[in-house]
C-alpha cells in the first residue's frame, strides 16, 4: 500500500475512527476490550481511502475521496494501533504532505518536503469488518446538522451514569419538520430542549430516537466538524438473516457510523404530561441569583455524614423571594428575590401563606451550573404541604417541579426552549 495524502485532511480523517476505537468501547465481564478495541484499518484504493473502527457499541467508516491532497499509487490494507497513529499525526504542520506506505510488518509515513521517515507503526495481521449496513430502515430522516449537536450537546449532561439506572442511560430524540426535540435523565430530574424553526429538516414522518449513552460523545466529535449542513439519520431492526445487528445509522459528507446496542432502549417516559401542567405557583427569578445559591449549597457537603442532601424553598410571596435553606449540619439561609411582576399565585390562599417544595440538593446545584446563566428563568410548583394531608398508608405523589427559561432566538432564526423538571422529595 502507498499513498499521498495533506496531513490535516489525514489526521481529520483518522480522529472519528481512533475515538470509536479507544473510547466506550464494548467490555465483556472480565473487563476485557472487545477485539477489535485499539485499532483502526487503512484501505487505500484508486478513488478512496477508507478508514475503519469497530469498537463493539460502534463502528465508523471514514472515506478520503481521490482528490490533489489524495493520491493513491499502490492499493492495499493494513491495520496499526489508533494511539500510536493518533500520537504520530499530532505535531505535523497542517499544510505538509505525507507519503505514506505499508506492508505486513510496517507502516512507514514520511515527510514529502525532506524524504525522510516520520514515524513506523508496526502493522497488525488483522482487517477489521464492520458489520454489514441495513437494506431497509425503519425511521428515515435529514436534519439540520448544527441544530441536532447543538440539542444533543445541551442534554448530554442529564443523562443517567450509574447502571442501577441503565434504563436512563440514553438520550431521547425526536424530529418533526422544522422541528427537533431532546430529552434526557436520571429518574428523578429531567431536561428537555426544544429547537423550533430549524433549516434543513426532511422528515417523512414523525421519529422518535432512543441514542445509546456510550457512544454520543464520540457521534458529537465526529460529526461537529464535517462539512456538510445536514446529517442523514436511518434507524434498523435486526435482520437475522443479513446478519444485520439493530442499530442507528449516521451518515454526514464522508462520515458513516453506526450505534449499536439500541434494542436495550425501548420505552421512554412521556415527559410531555410534565412539561404542560398547569402548576399552582409559577414564580420568576434572575438566574444568575441561583448561581451563588448553588455554591452555598456546596459548602454544605463536607461534614454531612447523611446521606440524604435535600434543599427547601419556601416562596415568601408577600415580601416577594423565595427563603431557602438545608438539611445539614451546617445550616443555609439564603434569599432569593421574584421578577417584579413575575408571580402567579394560587389566590385561594391568603397573602401570607408560604408555599414550599423540598428537593434533592444536587437538582439545584443543576439548575444553576447547567440552564442559562443570564435573563430569567420560571419556577413551577405545587405546595408540598398538601403532602401532610394524605394518610400514610396511601401513596403519596406530586407533579414534579418544572424550570422553565424564556424562549431564546439565535441569529439563524432558530427558537430554542429549555426547561428541566426534577421530583420532590419527602424527606428532611
Amino acid at each position: 500500500m502507498k499513498f499521498r495524502i495533506n496531513a490535516e485532511q489525514f489526521k481529520k480523517a483518522v480522529a472519528p475512527a481512533a475515538d470509536i476505537a479507544l473510547k466506550n468501547v464494548l467490555k465483556d465481564k472480565n473487563n476485557e476490550a472487545f477485539c477489535y478495541a485499539k485499532m483502526l484499518t487503512i484501505e487505500a484504493s484508486s478513488t478512496t481511502l477508507n478508514i475503519r473502527a469497530f469498537g463493539g457499541l460502534a463502528s465508523v467508516t471514514v472515506k478520503v475521496r481521490d482528490t490533489e491532497d489524495y493520491v493513491c499509487e499502490e492499493s492495499g490494507v493494513i491495520t496499526v494501533e489508533a494511539k500510536e497513529l493518533v500520537k504520530a499525526l499530532k505535531s505535523l504542520p497542517p499544510a505538509a504532505i505525507l507519503s505514506a506506505f505499508g506492508d505486513d510488518y510496517q507502516l512507514k509515513i514520511f515527510l514529502e518536503s525532506d524524504h525522510e521517515v516520520f514515524a513506523e507503526l508496526t502493522t497488525l495481521n488483522i482487517n477489521i469488518e464492520c458489520p454489514p449496513l441495513p437494506r431497509k430502515f425503519v425511521h428515515e430522516a435529514t436534519v439540520d446538522r448544527d441544530c441536532f449537536i447543538r440539542g444533543m450537546k445541551n442534554v448530554a449532561w442529564a443523562m443517567a451514569k450509574e447502571e442501577k439506572m441503565f434504563t436512563y442511560m440514553c438520550t431521547l430524540f425526536g424530529c418533526w419538520t422544522n422541528r427537533m426535540s431532546f430529552s434526557a435523565g436520571s429518574g428523578g430530574r429531567f431536561v428537555n430542549f426544544d429547537i423550533n424553526n430549524c433549516p434543513s429538516i426532511i422528515a417523512g414522518e414523525h421519529a422518535k430516537i432512543l441514542f445509546p449513552r456510550q457512544n454520543i460523545g464520540n457521534m458529537i466529535r465526529a460529526f461537529s466538524t464535517v462539512d456538510s449542513s445536514t446529517i442523514q439519520i436511518r434507524t434498523a431492526e435486526w435482520n437475522s438473516s443479513l446478519g444485520v445487528p439493530e442499530q442507528i445509522v449516521l451518515k454526514s459528507s464522508n462520515i458513516i457510523m453506526a450505534l449499536y446496542g439500541t434494542e436495550d432502549f425501548k420505552k421512554y417516559p412521556d415527559l410531555d404530561t410534565k412539561l404542560n401542567y398547569d402548576h399552582a405557583y409559577k414564580i420568576s427569578t434572575r438566574c444568575k441569583d441561583w448561581i451563588d445559591v448553588a455554591k452555598a449549597i456546596h459548602t454544605t457537603r463536607p461534614g454531612h455524614d447523611n446521606r440524604i442532601h435535600n434543599t427547601r424553598i419556601t416562596a415568601d410571596i408577600l415580601h416577594g423571594h423565595f427563603n431557602i435553606r438545608t438539611n445539614t449540619k451546617k445550616r443555609l439561609k439564603r434569599k432569593v428575590d421574584f421578577v417584579l411582576g413575575g408571580v402567579i399565585a394560587n389566590i385561594s390562599k391568603d397573602k401570607a401563606y408560604q408555599p414550599w417544595f423540598a428537593c434533592n440538593s444536587d437538582y439545584i446545584e443543576d439548575i444553576a451550573r447547567r440552564g442559562y446563566k443570564d435573563g430569567i428563568m420560571t419556577i413551577n410548583f405545587d405546595d408540598q404541604a398538601k403532602l401532610d394531608d394524605i394518610p400514610k398508608d396511601k401513596p403519596k405523589q406530586m407533579k414534579p417541579v418544572l424550570i422553565t427559561y424564556p424562549i431564546k432566538t439565535n441569529k439563524d432564526g432558530t427558537r430554542e426552549k429549555y426547561s428541566v423538571f426534577f421530583a420532590v422529595s419527602p424527606k428532611w
